[in-house]
């Protein structure tokens, strides 16, 4: 709904969760700011951005369920 693209996805110790976000600079800030509160359950301790650069560009957001 943010008009953001890429992926969130748990990490495989499961303490950790990692998300891909491309879009609007602005818009990226935002949903930065939103994860240091997480949802109702979680126990957000640190939000650490960092940007990458990458020939991939994803279209639309996507919840991934690795195995």
């Amino acid at each position: 709904s943010n008009g953001l693209n890429g992926y969130v996805k748990n990490l495989n110790n499961k303490d950790e969760v990692e998300a891909i976000i491309q879009g609007n600079i602005v818009d990226i800030l935002k949903i930065a700011e939103k994860s240091k509160v997480g949802p109702a359950l979680a126990l957000v301790k640190d939000v650490i951005p960092n940007q990458i650069f990458s020939k991939v560009q994803y279209t639309g957001f996507i919840v991934k369920y690795d195995n």
